[in-house]
């Protein structure tokens, strides 16, 4: 499995990034600052969602929800339509 470091610069590279590296920071601005982002991003295990949920997530977690209130199942039914990415 690959460490979060090889994952980026695997993606860095295939955008032509320059790696160097001194001292364990990148020489490249460009890069550096790729990495802090790539950094920043959502934990493993997150996803980032709408802050206006689109017409999916509300009805799948209209659909999920039950009267008991099982609002967890709802929300992760809601995640289950959220868009991926670019959109």
């Amino acid at each position: 499995m690959m460490t979060e470091r090889e994952r980026f610069e695997a993606w860095a590279k295939s955008r032509g990034n320059q790696m160097q590296m001194i001292e364990g920071e990148y020489v490249c601005p460009i890069t550096s600052d790729q990495w802090e982002a790539w950094q920043a991003r959502c934990p493993e295990g997150w996803q980032v969602v709408p802050v206006e949920p689109t017409d999916e997530m509300v009805d799948a977690a209209s659909e999920a929800y039950m009267p008991f209130g099982d609002m967890v199942l709802a929300i992760q039914a809601a995640i289950v339509y959220a868009p991926e990415g670019d959109q």
